[in-house]
């Protein structure tokens, strides 16, 4: 950019996928053709709302190197294959089983998006203002979290700045946004859950446990223990308690 290298825009051995549009906009077209073996300059302009601010709308070259052409070549989809490689003996089984795990996931998905909406509504109906220590509070959080994901992904916090070319400063505006929404959400159900008298039991926590356990293939007492040493016991109470507040609100809506 600009003749100057830039921070993350350096890569050897990538397997790209031409036609995924997992890179920028008209990178792709631009290897079409090309041989193992075969350079070339591919011409770029980043978009307007890319998410390194630096890069936004500036035009890039990038030095290609075509190492390998690989060539995907998928098997007739026919009943012996399908009886070789599921637990079905016909395509039309198959289909089958597909559609009704489809219409399964969209219909949570629609029960999920239309509960959401009615919490947005009912925060949108309270009369409030948020402390900002809370809303810091919530953002030190979600930097935490957003650290132990890249973690799992073998990449550091520092690793991800460098690439992105942000700073903690910067990294923590932009969390805001939305912290300040799940603050919100968070006093309107401790609110409505003081109201309604809403009351957390040990069985609500063995199934809250049980939950965590089956989602990450663990035993439930393990998942304690963890927890317990996480010193995150409070936050798993707060939790289940707004979540049965915001069945308050799902479950009187009209």
């Amino acid at each position: 950019v600009d003749g100057e290298p830039f921070s993350g825009g350096e890569g050897k051995g990538y397997p790209l996928e031409v036609g995924s549009n997992s890179f920028i906009p008209g990178f792709e077209d631009q290897l079409v053709g090309l041989s193992k073996g075969d350079s070339t300059d591919v011409e770029v302009t980043f978009p307007e709302d890319y998410f390194v601010k630096d890069l936004a709308g500036k035009e890039a070259v990038f030095k290609v190197n075509i190492q390998d052409v690989k060539r995907k070549e998928l098997p007739e989809l026919n009943d012996e294959y399908v009886a070789s490689k599921t637990d079905f003996k016909t395509v039309e089984e198959l289909r089958a089983n597909y559609k009704e795990r489809m219409q399964k996931a969209a219909e949570a998905n629609a029960k999920a998006e239309y509960e959401h909406e009615l919490i947005d509504l009912a925060v949108a109906n309270a009369k409030f203002s948020v402390p900002e220590i809370m809303i810091e509070d919530k953002i030190s959080q979600m930097v935490d979290e957003m650290k132990m994901s890249l973690e799992s992904r073998k990449m550091s916090l520092d690793m991800y700045m460098q690439y992105t070319g942000l700073d903690m400063a910067k990294i923590r505006e932009n969390q805001r946004p939305v912290a300040e929404e799940n603050v919100k959400t968070d006093l309107v159900l401790d609110a409505i859950a003081k109201a309604e008298d809403i009351q957390v039991d040990m069985a609500d926590v063995d199934a809250e446990i049980a939950a965590i356990s089956a989602q990450h293939g663990a035993a439930p007492e393990e998942v304690k223990k963890i927890i317990k040493g996480n010193g995150t016991m409070g936050l798993l109470l707060a939790n289940i308690l707004r979540r049965k507040a915001a069945h308050v609100v799902i479950d009187s809506a009209k």
